[in-house]
């Protein structure tokens, strides 16, 4: 049988070296700007929903954001809102978990799904992207999907700067 070269597989990527260097370069051109955020606009798709449901957004255990809780939709769409890139370490990814509460008042929730972000890929994200959410082992979970409704870097000078990057 013949063999797939590792160049074959391989030729569209840039060199993981020269992607983190551009990454890198950005992010630091980011940083320097205190008052730089992401925008969000987030919402999810389901089969069937009788309770309520938010998002929680954390990176290394430090939660980021938590959406408001909305009751019996099927396909909640949370207010925008943003996060400061001085809270967010870009080494790391963002985990993003949808909760739910079967009543009001509940203290607990029960977990449904969650999709894990690399920062670099909040860069090439564009409204209406979609992510499955996924069980807590990563296998994606059937119909359950995570939708980038708005997506937007803060001062919008910032945003030339990741649109022309390539990453």
């Amino acid at each position: 049988s013949p063999k797939i070269s590792s160049s074959v597989e391989t030729k569209e990527e840039k060199p993981s070296g020269a992607k983190e260097q551009a990454l890198s370069e950005m992010m630091n051109r980011i940083k320097e700007t205190p008052e730089s955020a992401i925008k969000l606009k987030l919402s999810i798709q389901m089969p069937t929903n009788k309770g309520g449901l938010y998002l929680k957004l954390s990176q290394q255990k430090k939660i980021l954001h938590e959406t408001e809780i909305i009751w019996e939709e099927t396909s909640p769409a949370w207010k925008e809102f943003q996060i400061a890139f001085q809270e967010i370490d870009m080494k790391h990814p963002m985990k993003l978990v949808c909760w739910a509460k079967e009543e009001k008042g509940q203290k607990t929730s029960d977990f449904l799904g969650m999709a894990m972000i690399e920062i670099s890929d909040l860069f090439q994200f564009q409204s209406n992207s979609s992510l499955p959410l996924c069980n807590r082992f990563n296998a994606p979970l059937k119909d359950m999907m995570l939708f980038f409704r708005g997506i937007e870097i803060t001062p919008k000078r910032l945003s030339a700067v990741s649109n022309n990057v390539d990453l």
